[in-house]
């Protein structure tokens, strides 16, 4: 059976036989990166990215050194000619093929993630070269033994998620900034899993943190809400906390889990909205999971309430 992503080829030919390789990459017809509309629209590829990357490495992804075994990489630019056109030659071999676009130009580099009976394999990973991500992040991956020419459309797909936090009560007039902490945040998008990096099993990454300040008119009304663009992962925690202008902590809640009871499961191409009180008796916090990035899904999670300083 053919698995989605693969190219279905005729009867192989010898390993020293060339082919041309056509990949045209097809206008978006995606939602607009405001989540906040329903409508579905038509896009021409470099109204929505700038940079279009192409990577080929020679290989299966379960390979030890497959992310060593690069073929070509190819950056193209939208003000190029020919832009979201990609022509190659490919011998008669097994090949993982990647596509990322983007609005500001990555990187994609190999990197050591573990495979299976403990030994490490090599991935290539997408590194963004700002620690804020855009929603305008996309890829696409194929796997293949080449074994005639290929002409072929590709579809990008969104690479990242959407999280909002929202607040449903008044915010204080003493609060002046709210800081956003996600543990265990991935330094990229691995291209052969569609995930976050995944990391060695004795070691967590880093936490990120992301600061949101609170404007005059914030402070009167009620549903204030953060957004951030993150990789999808699961996370060990996501938190939100409440600072007055001398930096001290006024109040802070920790987001509910969806995997387990222990890790904040973020997919891709997936908006969470965790609404709740915070400033109010009781806290509650609920999930909404909305990917029109597919179909809306309601999961509601009950957390205790975190008392004030």
């Amino acid at each position: 059976m053919q698995k989605e992503g693969q190219i279905k080829n005729s009867k192989p030919n010898s390993d020293s036989t060339a082919f041309s390789v056509n990949f045209t990459l097809n206008e978006f017809n995606t939602q607009s990166s405001n989540v906040s509309l329903n409508s579905l629209k038509t896009q021409e590829l470099g109204d929505q990215i700038k940079f279009l990357e192409y990577a080929v490495y020679r290989g299966d992804p379960s390979d030890e050194k497959f992310a060593y075994q690069l073929r070509k990489k190819i950056i193209q630019t939208s003000n190029e000619p020919g832009f979201g056109s990609i022509k190659d030659t490919l011998y008669n071999k097994t090949y993982g093929i990647y596509f990322v676009g983007s609005q500001s130009k990555g990187e994609i580099n190999p990197s050591e993630i573990h495979g299976t009976a403990g030994y490490y394999i090599t991935h290539p990973i997408y590194y963004s070269q700002t620690p804020t991500l855009s929603s305008d992040l996309y890829y696409a991956s194929i796997n293949t033994t080449v074994t005639t020419p290929i002409e072929k459309s590709v579809d990008l797909k969104r690479m990242v998620s959407l999280v909002t936090i929202r607040i449903n009560d008044i915010i204080p007039n003493k609060v002046d900034k709210a800081v956003v902490t996600y543990q265990d945040y991935p330094p990229g998008f691995d291209l052969a899993t569609g995930t976050g990096r995944p990391r060695f099993r004795e070691d967590n990454y880093d936490d990120v943190s992301f600061t949101y300040q609170i404007n005059p008119s914030d402070r009167v009304k009620s549903n204030f809400s953060v957004n951030t663009v993150v990789w999808p992962y699961r996370y060990f925690g996501i938190t939100i906390n409440f600072y007055d202008k001398d930096g001290n902590f006024i109040i802070g809640k920790e987001m509910p889990k969806n995997d387990e009871n222990f890790f904040v499961n973020i997919n891709r191409n997936t908006h969470y909205i965790f609404a709740g009180s915070l400033f109010s008796n009781p806290a509650t916090f609920n999930i909404n999971i909305d990917d029109r990035w597919n179909t809306p899904i309601d999961v509601p999670f009950n957390v205790s309430h975190t008392s004030h300083n």
